[in-house]
Parts: C-alpha cells; structure tokens; sequence
C-alpha cells in the first residue's frame, strides 16, 4: 500500500521525532532484541505483574532459550535459560562501585533456577535446606564471581544542581547526602533504581511461579536479570581518598531486601547483570557456556532434585559432586 502524499510530517518536525526515539531507548531494544535472535527466542515488550502494585506491567525484552533435554534412568530433565532485560541509553555515565568485601564471597542463592524444588540435606539425624543453584555448586563458579566485579551500589552522572534535592537518593532509595559534581553534574541513585532495579526484581519474582515445579519431570530454567546500557560504564574503587575509575564493559549489583514476618525476617538477594551493549555477544558467550554447566549437572544430580532429598558426610563442608539422593 503506498502512503497518501497527506500523511507527512514537517521536516523540522521530523528532526525532532528521530532525536527523540533515538534518545528514547526503542531503537536499542530493537538492536539487542536482534542480536539476541541468533541464539535465544525473543518476546519484547513481556508483560509481568508488579511485586508491589499488582499493576500490569512490561519489560523491555524476555529471551528464552531450551537446552537439550536428557533421560536420566527414566527421569526426564529438559533444561532452559530467561534472560530479564531492560535496554538504556544515556549520554552520561552509569557508576558502579565495587565492593571488595563481596567480590570473592559465594553469591548466596544465584543463579535463580525456576521450576524446580529446594533441596533438603541429611546428614545422620540433621538436616539443613538448601537453594539448587547452592545444591549444584553454582555459587562459586567462574560465572559467578570471578568474571564480573561485584558492586553493592550504582549511579547515574546526569540532571542540573537544582535537581540534586529530588535525585539525591542512593541504590537503596535513602538519602545519599551527595552534592552536584562541578557545573551542572550529580551523582543520583533514585532513577536507576527506579526504572531499572525495581522492573527487573519484580519481573525474576513473577517469572518464578511461571514454571510450576514437577517430580515427574525436571524443567530447571536458569533466570538472569540483565540490564543492556548503551552509556558509558564506570567501575569506582577504593576510599573518598584514592578514588580509582575504570571502564568495564560488564558489572554486577547485588541488592539485599529483609522483610518482616509473622515470625521472624525473611531474606532475600537479588542481583543484575548491567553489560555495555556492545559487549552482549560476550556476555551472552558466557551466559551459555554457563548453561552448558548448570545442564550437566541438574542431569548428575537428577535423582535427588525429584526426591528433593539428599545425603552429604558433612553439612558444614560439602561440595556438590559428592551428593546423594536420600
């Protein structure tokens, strides 16, 4: 159908509308979305419920991929992988700052695998829960920390000293007490958490009763939060005193909730992969050479994730190869 010579706009208008979507961030989607095809099933703009609000809501991409399934003895186990994305642009520069304390600490419950039970560890009369990811070994793995350096906080370089009182706020949402960096800068925490951190939570949240758990089948599914920043990224360490700045091309934050209960607090970790998009091959390289070993080893240990039960010599010191199904 050819367009009727009345549906134009102005040129000047025109100029304007390009540099809007182009600042918008709709194109990036596009790109990464694109990109992702080669290996990955693509949805854009996935709904999700919000956490907090019930409210319908979307996110700007949700990949899936299967992986080759297995019979282990009878006992199918047909694993897949979701990345959670979000896709930014900006002019100014996303700051991460490392945490040294966490850099080598086992990150406690990553990755989140869907669709399967936790698993309940024996050791004579005592027994202790444990998440799969820590069940497989997942926690210590290259993939896990040794590839990434491990943030706490992020912020964005950006808006006018004027706007310091409104967006003087950190990763957390609490007042960060910082100031407007030279003419017209400040470092603000508030918008990503806000259009970044909290869609991303709550989209792994609602992805996780997506896939109802099974013992007649395992489809374990390994869900990744993932945040594509077309910005520059900032790595910051050290003290106030001998601040270091490098480029990375991949961060990772982890964000820790605690809330009350009945009886007690409940603690949660979640943690978002932010990689610079033309990094995404790589990361997504990873991601996948990552599957690959999450695979083999849900297949190893297929027995005791139906069973959800498992017996180890030592429940303070155990590595996954040595578990079995009780």
């Amino acid at each position: 159908m050819d367009n009727p010579q009345e549906n134009e706009l102005p040129q000047p208008l025109k100029d304007y509308l390009k540099e809007a979507v182009r600042r918008s961030g709709y194109p990036l989607q596009t790109i990464v979305a694109a990109e992702l095809l080669k290996n990955f099933t693509v949805t854009e703009e996935w709904g999700y419920q919000d956490r907090t609000t019930q409210e319908h809501r979307t996110l700007d991409i949700f990949a899936f991929k299967n992986l080759a399934p297995e019979n282990k003895s009878g006992l199918l186990v047909a694993s897949s992988i979701a990345l959670l994305m979000e896709c930014k642009r900006s002019q100014h520069p996303f700051i991460f700052f490392k945490s040294e304390t966490e850099q080598s600490r086992p990150l406690s419950g990553f990755p989140r695998i869907c669709g399967v039970q936790r698993v309940e560890f024996h050791q004579g009369t005592t027994s202790r829960e444990v998440a799969p990811s820590a069940c497989l070994g997942l926690e210590t793995e290259r993939f896990s920390i040794d590839v990434p350096p491990i943030c706490t906080s992020l912020a964005r370089v950006g808006g006018k000293p004027e706007e310091s009182r409104q967006h003087r706020r950190d990763s957390r949402g609490h007042d960060s007490g910082g100031e407007p960096i030279g003419k017209g800068i400040v470092l603000t925490g508030s918008d990503a958490y806000n259009s970044i951190l909290l869609p991303l939570i709550s989209s792994l949240d609602f992805l996780a009763g997506y896939f109802p758990v099974s013992t007649h089948q395992l489809h374990p599914t390994i869900s990744l939060a993932v945040c594509i920043l077309d910005a520059p990224m900032v790595l910051s360490e050290g003290g106030p005193e001998d601040v270091a700045l490098s480029m990375v091309p991949w961060a990772r934050l982890i964000r820790r909730e605690r809330k009350k209960l009945q009886h007690g607090y409940h603690h949660a970790q979640h943690v978002v992969d932010f990689v610079h998009r033309y990094a995404l091959n790589a990361f997504v390289n990873e991601v996948l050479g990552f599957a690959t070993i999450v695979r083999e080893r849900f297949i190893e240990k297929a027995v005791v994730f139906q069973r959800g039960h498992g017996v180890v010599n030592d429940l303070n010191n155990w590595v996954w190869s040595e578990v079995q199904p009780k």
